[in-house]
C-alpha cells in the first residue's frame, strides 16, 4: 500500500513539475505570419503572439473548449471573388491555410462555465485577443495552441438593437426563422415536440421585438396560417400601441414543409390588392405584396424569397462542380432570372415601381444567382451601408452574405440605412432552443442573422447639384461637383453600388467639395466617420 502510495505521489509531483517548467518556459515572441508561414520550426514551443487574433469559428467551443482563430475575419471565397475564379482559388487556399485550433486541453465537455466566456456568457465570433501565449502543437486535424495564460477576447459584444439607419419613415425586416413549426413536430424538421417549438418561438419573439419592423418578411415559417397568426397574436399582446396583421396566402399545413410570409403594422399600413406567388423551383418559397403607408399614400413592393438550399446532390447543372457555389446553382439562377420577371408583373399589378427583392437567396455576393440580380440594375443594399465585408451567416470559419435586400433605382433613391442585426451567425450552437444553454433571449434564435432596411418613403426629388448638412440623406448629382457641409475632422469614405471602396480621404475643412466628373452614372454611398466613430451614410446618385 505504502508502495502505491509513493508511486502515485510521485507521479502527480511529476505532472506538477513539468505543468510548471512549461508555465515557466521561456516563449519565442512570434508574428501570426511567423508562425503561419513555419509552423514545423514552433511544434512542442510556448509561443507568444502581440497580433490581432480573431475567433472565427466556434462549432467546438461546446467540445473540448474549441474555438478558430486566425488573423483576419475569413470572408467566405464566392462573397468577394467570382466562383471558380483564380481569386477564389487564392481566398480558399489562404483562408484554410491561416487557422489555427485554440483549446484548454480539456477533454471535457462543457456545461458552464466554458473557456473564454465573456461577461454575457458567450463566445462570439469577431471578438479578439491581442496577446496569445500558448503551446503550439500539430494533430492529424491541424495546428492548436493551448495556452499557458488565460487570452482575454474583447470586441464584437451581443447587439441589442438595431442601429444607424437614419432618418426613415418605414422599417423592414428580411428574416430566416429556421423552420418554425406549430405542430406535426418530430420529422427531424424544426422542433421535435411542443416545449421546444415553445422555446424557439420565445426566442424569436425577443428577435422581433428588438428588431420593431414595420413589415417583417418571414422565411421558413410553416405552411398553413396558424404559424403566422401566433407570431402576430404574440406581437399584439405586448400592448405598445402598435398593432399587426399578417397576411393571409390561403396555403394549408403540410407536413413540415415552409413557405415565406408577411406579418407587418396594420396601423401604419394596408396592403395593396392580393399576395402573388412565383413558384419557380420550389413552391411558396418566392411571394410578392404591395403595401400603402396610410400618412402619406406612398406605396412599396416587397418581394421576399427563399432560394433552392446549396446542400444535397444534384446532377446536371445542379452538380456541385467545386467551383464555391454548390449543389443546385442552376435552380437558383432559374430562380434569380425568374424574380426579374416577377417583379417587373408585381410593379405593374401593385402600381408601383418601388421594388426590393430580399431574403434568404441560399447565394453569396460574387454567385451566379446575385450577379444576374445587381445585373438587373438592383441596388444591394447590406453591401452598400456596411461595405464589403457584411455578413449574415457563418460556415466554416468564413463570413459572407445569404442573406440579401435588393432595391431598384427608383427605390434605392429612398433607402436611408441597412443594417445585418448580428444576434445569431457568432453565436454558439449551444444557445438554440434545443441546446443545452438555451436562454430566453433572442440570441441565436436562428442560425441566420435578420436583415433590416429603412427607406423615407417621401417620393423622389430631382435636384442637380446640391450643398448638403448632417441630416441630408441622398444627394442627386450630374454636375461635376457636390459640397458636403460641417464635415471637418471626418473621414469620408466612397463606395459603388457592389461596396467596392472607389476614395477615402481625411476633411480637414468645413466645406468639403466632392469631384464627381469621373464617376460613371449609377448609385454611390458616401460614408463620413468622426472622430467618436458616428458613422453617417448619405446617397449619391449619379445620372
Amino acid at each position: 500500500m505504502r508502495k502505491k502510495t509513493i508511486t502515485v505521489l510521485f507521479a502527480v509531483l511529476l505532472f506538477i513539475s513539468s505543468a510548471f517548467c512549461k508555465e515557466s518556459e521561456t516563449a519565442v515572441v512570434i508574428t501570426w505570419n511567423d508562425l503561419m508561414n513555419n509552423p514545423s520550426n514552433y511544434i512542442g514551443s510556448t509561443v507568444e503572439i502581440h497580433d490581432t487574433l480573431y475567433i472565427i469559428s466556434v462549432n467546438n467551443w461546446n467540445k473540448h473548449g474549441e474555438v478558430e482563430i486566425s488573423n483576419e475575419r475569413q470572408m467566405s471565397p464566392t462573397d468577394i471573388a467570382l466562383p471558380a475564379s483564380t481569386e477564389y482559388t487564392t481566398i480558399l487556399n489562404k483562408n484554410n491555410n491561416n487557422r489555427v485550433t485554440l483549446s484548454d486541453g480539456s477533454s471535457t465537455t462543457y456545461p458552464n462555465p466554458r473557456p473564454w466566456q465573456d461577461a454575457d456568457g458567450t463566445c462570439r465570433t469577431g471578438q479578439y485577443t491581442t496577446l496569445l501565449r500558448g503551446v503550439f502543437s500539430q494533430s492529424q486535424y491541424g495546428y492548436t495552441i493551448t495556452p499557458t495564460t488565460t487570452p482575454v477576447f474583447q470586441g464584437n459584444p451581443r447587439p441589442t438593437a438595431v442601429t444607424n439607419l437614419g432618418d426613415y419613415n418605414l422599417k423592414i425586416c428580411s428574416f430566416n426563422l429556421r423552420l418554425y413549426l406549430t405542430s406535426g413536430y418530430g420529422n427531424g424538421f424544426g422542433p421535435d415536440n411542443e416545449a421546444d417549438a415553445e422555446k424557439q418561438h420565445n426566442k424569436i419573439m425577443k428577435a422581433l421585438e428588438a428588431i420593431d419592423a414595420d413589415i417583417f418578411g418571414l422565411i421558413e415559417v410553416q405552411q398553413g396560417q396558424d404559424a403566422l397568426a401566433k407570431i402576430t397574436n404574440s406581437l399584439n399582446a405586448l400592448n405598445n400601441g402598435k398593432h399587426y396583421s399578417y397576411i393571409d396566402d390561403g396555403t394549408k399545413v403540410s407536413g413540415t414543409f415552409t413557405k415565406v410570409g408577411f406579418v407587418y403594422r396594420d396601423d401604419l399600413l394596408e396592403p395593396l390588392r392580393q399576395i402573388q406567388s412565383n413558384n419557380t423551383g420550389v413552391n411558396h418559397r418566392k411571394k410578392g405584396q404591395g403595401f400603402k403607408m396610410k400618412s402619406n399614400n406612398e406605396s412599396i413592393v416587397v418581394l421576399l424569397n427563399h432560394f433552392k438550399a446549396k446542400s444535397g446532390q444534384g446532377s446536371g447543372d445542379n452538380a456541385d462542380i467545386n467551383d464555391g457555389q454548390g449543389s443546385f446553382n442552376g435552380d437558383r439562377v432559374r430562380e434569380a432570372t425568374a424574380i426579374i420577371t416577377f417583379a417587373q408583373s408585381c410593379a405593374r399589378y401593385f402600381g408601383d415601381d418601388d421594388v426590393i427583392i430580399m431574403g434568404d437567396l441560399n447565394a453569396y455576393t460574387q454567385e451566379d444567382p446575385i450577379r444576374i440580380i445587381a445585373d438587373a440594375g438592383y441596388t444591394n443594399l447590406i453591401k452598400q451601408y456596411g461595405g464589403e465585408k457584411a455578413y449574415s451567416y457563418v460556415f466554416g470559419g468564413n463570413i459572407g452574405c445569404l442573406d440579401h435586400a435588393f432595391a431598384n433605382a427608383s427605390l434605392s433613391a429612398q433607402a436611408t440605412g441597412c443594417q445585418v442585426f448580428h444576434i445569431n451567425a457568432d453565436e454558439s450552437s449551444v444557445f438554440y432552443y434545443d441546446g443545452y444553454s438555451y436562454n430566453n433571449d433572442m440570441y441565436k434564435s436562428s442560425d441566420h442573422d435578420p436583415v433590416v432596411i429603412a427607406f423615407n418613403l417621401n417620393g423622389t426629388t430631382t435636384e442637380n447639384d446640391i450643398l448638403i448638412n448632417e441630416t441630408s440623406s441622398v444627394i442627386y448629382g450630374n454636375g461635376d461637383i457636390i459640397g458636403i457641409a460641417n464635415a471637418i475632422d471626418n473621414k469620408m469614405e466612397l463606395y459603388d453600388i457592389n461596396g467596392k471602396q472607389i476614395l477615402s480621404s481625411e476633411i480637414d475643412t468645413y466645406d468639403y467639395t466632392l469631384n464627381i466628373s469621373t464617376l460613371a452614372k449609377g448609385v454611390y454611398i458616401i460614408r463620413l466617420t468622426n472622430s467618436a466613430g458616428d458613422i453617417q451614410t448619405l446617397k449619391l446618385i449619379r445620372y
